[in-house]
């Protein structure tokens, strides 16, 4: 009980990280990864549309799940590596 409990926990910290960093997402912060996917794709724009900045959003929400499953994984490492059971 007690480890489905605190693996319950890691879940929700990473949910509540997850959601804080995705409201502090900025205009230019889309703006910028939009113009690092056009880069990427070979794109040479002048205004970033709708459509790119839905594309860039998305982009940027899944690097950020990424990022804070990594430190999920890497926390439970950290806690648990001298623990025989894992």
């Amino acid at each position: 009980m007690l480890k489905l409990f605190s693996l319950n926990a890691f879940a929700c910290e990473t949910r509540r990280a997850v959601a804080e960093r995705i409201e502090a997402l900025t205009d230019s912060d889309i703006k910028n990864e939009a113009k690092r996917l056009w880069a990427r794709n070979g794109t040479n724009k002048q205004r970033v549309s709708k459509m790119d900045r839905e594309l860039a959003k998305a982009s940027l929400i899944s690097k950020i799940r990424t990022e804070e499953n990594q430190k999920k994984d890497l926390d439970f490492l950290e806690r648990y590596s001298s623990n025989a059971n894992y």
